[in-house]
């Protein structure tokens, strides 16, 4: 899986398989590189709760969700493919998950418009 953001409009883009390139408003998009700033992924880590085959994911709750700063999505990685949530600036930083049987959470990701793509592999669920 690879995340690609447009630099004309601020789309990203989801590629579960590899392509040749990928063009967004006439422009050529490149790959979002992981934001490996220890602050910046202790302020994004989220808290990851399973009940059943439910997965509640919940972003710290001081992180802004303001149109200049907010979290966009939170995907979550597992053996049987990749689960998204979009997120809303109004929304809370929330989102409900449902995994199949046998499937294990392999990385989370949680991309904000500020500091970008965060991949999160220290996964403990309460």
């Amino acid at each position: 899986m690879k995340i690609f953001e447009c630099e004309s409009c601020n789309d990203v883009w989801i590629k579960l398989q590899v392509a040749e390139t990928m063009n967004c408003c006439q422009n050529e998009l490149h790959q979002v590189k992981e934001n490996m700033d220890p602050e910046v992924i202790e302020t994004h880590t989220p808290i990851i709760k399973k009940m059943g085959d439910f997965i509640y994911v919940e972003v710290n709750k001081e992180h802004p969700m303001l149109d200049v700063h907010h979290l966009e999505l939170i995907i979550i990685e597992t053996n049987h493919g990749v689960h998204v949530k979009k997120l809303f600036s109004q929304n809370l930083i929330k989102a409900q998950f449902i995994l199949t049987e046998g499937e294990v959470i392999i990385n989370i990701y949680v991309y904000c418009n500020v500091h970008h793509l965060i991949k999160i592999t220290d996964i403990n669920l309460s």
